[in-house]
């Protein structure tokens, strides 16, 4: 794949996000957020 390849298949995941977030859409809604390190869960156990 060139770099024009490439540069142009970015633009159009550009567009096709924003066209989501234009129709009020989230794509990226289900974001996890961890509320301990992998340490400590361990010693929940």
């Amino acid at each position: 794949m060139s770099m024009d390849d490439t540069n142009s298949l970015i633009e159009q995941r550009k567009a096709k996000l924003a066209a989501l977030r234009a129709k009020g859409i989230d794509p990226f809604a289900n974001r996890f957020t961890p509320d301990r390190k992998c340490n400590d869960a361990g010693d929940s156990w």
